[in-house]
């Protein structure tokens, strides 16, 4: 008899308005997939090429599952230069998905874009049910808390990152498995069950291996447990338990995969953000995103998905901007803390607001970004279950019972509105064009932004057919292209783009100089092959050996370790030129820089070859069989040597 009132007054205390709480979460998921369904039609955008269509081990499909589990999330797309980002990523979960879906679907952006709704969908209606779980054994029961906090966050444009860009499955994944683990914590706490123990674990483990992010719950589950619950020490142990061992093998896999401390900060403004800060503009400019956060949670607007240098500047704390996110912040944050004795659901919400947001604030460490509209993603339900509560509590509305029409009313006001900029938002994300256009008048001082836009500009511009709009979309992307420069003057891939235009209007000396200004930035040695490689494609379509010649001595004072670059100074001395000692000179100091490479001694040898120099024949002859056996080369110097 006591089990079954038990389940009875459970059943009422999910009862709202006369609806029941399953059927509230279906309005949810209705609502969450209403707001979302315009992204159907879009394409892949953004991000997107780096876990999906230019991922190599993604499109192996099931083959490349294993490669997802044993290297660093960026491997399939930056390869060798994943470490162009700073820190490891092992995040293999939604990677995994993505390669099924490939298998299943092959490259199909509808798909993922319905997968991404459908999933926010369940995360909407895991919210609800984790806050009505939160909230049954509290002595006062508010019987909208649950739904219009579930709602608000449903319907929050700050989302579209998230769910509009394919992407975003990673962050949808994590707070679906971080959530999980909470509400079965709870469970057991009410419950005392062992295999609510066991789902909290394997969704945390689920989470976790989606996104670090999730790693903050194991503070928000025992907050939680202390909020709503009154545990024995034990019950707290007991309950975080599974969230630990989770942690604990997800370190373990972390750590045999990517390393202790992979990768280290990036030497690129765009990856690391504060590279040219002072101490005091890389906390100053940190407190300043703590307010835009703030700001945009409560006022979504001028969203954009480029935070790159410069559109958030670098502040100091002379700068009145800083003082009002350490002021906003701070408030609430001490508020917070004096309220934690009385159980404050608001203090709650905001507790667990600076607790997800901790790990990308950039306050404790930098994270290679100024700030991102979805690393306030997992947070925004602190935010949600605080306004709703504040919505109710202006109200009048504390006993629960019929709503009043004050709270029904601005709830709506607040959610349509929202939901009328989701979807609006919604349209930018369609493609990387769409995107980049929207950008770029919002993040007007990002230097990414305006390479981005710019590039497509000009791209779209030489389709054209001649005429004064071609010549309009040439000189506005390339302004784009210079603006983003202005910026950021060490941006490689912005010099490199500005060489390729310069090469397409005819003017090789400057598209030169522009390819040697890459070098100055990074000489690394996937630049080497890549200048080079411009250089030499340049000169094939502009027959100027002299210029050709000119353009790689002046690359050697660059590359002092490769042989490529003086074999093709060889081959211009000689095919052109007809010098074949300096030729052979350049042949020479190739081989000397790389010994096992044969090219050097099959060049040499053609030179023998032609001008009938047995004695250098022979010796390229040795040379050359040595380091590849009995090839069609070798065969065909030998010839001269009968």
């Amino acid at each position: 008899m006591a089990k079954k009132a038990k389940k009875q007054a459970r059943k009422a205390s999910l009862k709202s308005s006369g609806l029941s709480a399953r059927t509230m979460a279906l309005v949810l998921f209705l609502i969450s997939a209403a707001v979302y369904v315009n992204t159907l039609g879009h394409e892949f955008a953004l991000d997107d090429s780096i876990v999906i269509t230019g991922n190599e081990y993604t499109v192996q499909g099931f083959a490349g599952i294993d490669e997802h589990l044993t290297r660093d999330s960026f491997t399939g797309f930056f390869g060798n230069e994943r470490d162009l980002v700073a820190g490891g990523r092992y995040r293999p979960m939604s990677l995994i998905f993505f390669s099924v879906e490939y298998a299943l679907f092959g490259e199909n952006p509808t798909v993922g874009h319905f997968l991404n709704i459908l999933y926010y969908g369940l995360l909407v209606i895991l919210l609800y049910f984790w806050l009505w779980r939160l909230l049954q054994h509290r002595e006062h029961k508010f019987w909208s808390l649950p739904f219009i906090a579930a709602l608000l966050f449903a319907v929050h444009p700050l989302h579209t990152e998230i769910v509009a860009n394919i992407k975003g499955r990673d962050d949808i994944f994590a707070l679906l498995g971080a959530l999980g683990a909470a509400w079965f914590a709870l469970r057991y706490s009410d419950e005392k069950k062992p295999l609510n123990l066991l789902w909290s674990g394997l969704l945390f483990f689920f989470g976790i291996m989606s996104k670090e992010n999730t790693i903050t719950f194991l503070a928000v589950i025992p907050l939680s447990l202390y909020y709503f619950r009154k545990p024995s020490v034990k019950e707290y142990v007991i309950s975080l338990a599974p969230a630990l061992l989770a942690t604990a093998v997800f370190m373990a896999l972390r750590i045999s995969v990517v390393g202790v401390f992979a990768g280290g900060q990036a030497d690129n403004l765009i990856n690391n953000p504060f590279m040219e800060a002072t101490i005091g503009e890389r906390y100053g400019t940190t407190f300043y995103t703590l307010w835009r956060y703030l700001r945009l949670l409560f006022l979504p607007v001028g969203l954009t998905a480029d935070y790159y240098p410069y559109h958030i500047p670098l502040l100091d704390f002379s700068d009145w901007r800083v003082w009002l996110g350490i002021v906003s912040n701070g408030a609430l944050l001490i508020w917070a803390l004096i309220k934690l004795p009385s159980r404050s659901i608001v203090s709650f919400g905001v507790l667990y607001y600076f607790i997800t947001l901790s790990i990308v604030s950039n306050v404790f460490f930098t994270i290679g970004a100024f700030m991102n509209e979805r690393f306030v993603f997992m947070s925004s339900v602190g935010w949600a279950l605080a306004v709703a509560y504040g919505l109710i509590h202006f109200a009048g509305n504390k006993e629960g019972g019929k709503a009043p029409s004050a709270l029904r009313y601005s709830v709506l006001g607040i959610a349509l509105v929202f939901a009328v900029m989701s979807i609006s938002r919604n349209r930018d994300w369609k493609n990387n064009e769409t995107i980049y256009a929207a950008d770029v008048l919002t993040s007007v001082n990002s230097c990414k932004a305006n390479l981005a836009y710019g590039v497509q500009t000009v791209k779209n511009a030489v389709k054209l057919p001649a005429g004064q709009k071609r010549d309009q979309m040439l000189n506005e992307g390339i302004g784009h292209v210079e603006r983003a420069l202005e910026i950021y003057p060490q941006y490689i891939e912005a010099l490199s783009e500005m060489g390729t235009i310069r090469f397409n209007q005819g003017r090789i000396d400057e598209a030169i100089d522009y390819y040697m200004m890459c070098m100055e930035v990074r000489n690394n040695q996937d630049n080497r092959a890549i200048m080079h490689s411009n250089i030499n494609f340049v000169f094939e379509r502009v027959k100027d050996p002299q210029g050709h010649l000119d353009a790689i001595n002046r690359f050697l004072e660059y590359d002092t370790v490769n042989a490529a670059p003086l074999i093709t100074k060889g081959r211009i001395l000689e095919n052109e030129f007809s010098r074949h000692e300096k030729a052979a000179q350049a042949f020479r100091a190739a081989a000397a820089r790389e010994p096992e490479n044969p090219d050097p001694w099959y060049s040499l040898g053609v030179i023998a070859y032609n001008n009938r120099n047995l004695a250098l024949l022979d010796e390229a002859v040795k040379e050359l069989s040595a380091r590849e056996g009995q090839t069609q080369r070798v065969q065909t110097l030998q010839k001269g040597l009968n």
